[in-house]
């Protein structure tokens, strides 16, 4: 008896080119959206961030959904940096107080979570193809975008003529989405390929992503998605 892998339980069948392409016939493209320290603006800039993102909402003639992930904040890179310029400092007081600088951040997120939160707004599509439409409710979209709704029905579908299709639906759609959050003082950019797959590792493997971060690139990898050599 084989046991079904992990992937089988999954709805995503694969990730090209920037897009997320569904077992159902249905593909996303996820777009990251940095922050602004809302209260530190004057009253006319709030003001003026307010209408912006209504004129942002009013124009949307699509369904996107809008994702919030609080996670851990990775500071080894940054303490490897601070441990390279003490090396290489040549003052022994600077270099002292690198040293206890570095214990202090080391000490400070040993006893506290540092968490930094990710915005990310997801623009969906829904092949005609496939006996649907992109009339499907926002929360379920959402799920499927993710893999997270319960497993879907897998159907046939050819997956070049599927990402093309999805390219032409999506590319007017997320350069939308970009240009309006810049008019709110946002800053907007598409998830490429790598990015989506250190996004689905991490919230697929929440805890042992915080001690194994994907540590090659994904280029290397020979697919995203392993699929084994003999059907059974």
């Amino acid at each position: 008896m084989v046991l079904p892998s992990t992937q089988n339980h999954l709805d995503v069948k694969d990730i090209e080119q920037g897009v997320i392409l569904l077992k159902d016939g249905s593909a996303s493209m996820v777009v990251q959206v940095n922050s602004l320290n809302f209260d530190l603006l004057s009253e006319p800039e709030q003001d003026g961030i307010i209408g912006a993102y209504s004129g942002f909402l009013n124009s949307l003639s699509f369904y996107v959904q809008v994702l919030i992930i609080s996670r851990r904040t990775d500071v080894s890179s940054y303490l490897s940096k601070v441990s390279q310029a003490q090396e290489r400092q040549q003052n022994q007081l600077l270099k002292e107080r690198l040293g206890n600088y570095k214990d202090f951040v080391q000490q400070l997120i040993s006893k506290n979570d540092v968490l930094d939160k990710c915005f990310y707004i997801i623009v969906p599509y829904k092949s005609p193809l496939t006996g649907g439409s992109n009339n499907n409710s926002p929360l379920n979209m959402l799920k499927k975008s993710f893999g997270i709704g319960g497993q879907s029905k897998e159907l046939r579908f050819d997956k070049a003529d599927l990402l093309k299709r999805a390219f032409i639906d999506l590319e007017p759609k997320r350069d939308h989405v970009v240009e309006q959050l810049r008019r709110c003082g946002l800053k907007a950019e598409q998830l490429n390929t790598e990015q989506l797959i250190t996004l689905m590792y991490e919230l697929y493997n929440q805890d042992s992503a915080k001690n194994q971060p994907l540590q090659d690139e994904a280029k290397n990898y020979t697919t995203p998605i392993v699929e084994p050599k003999i059907r059974l």
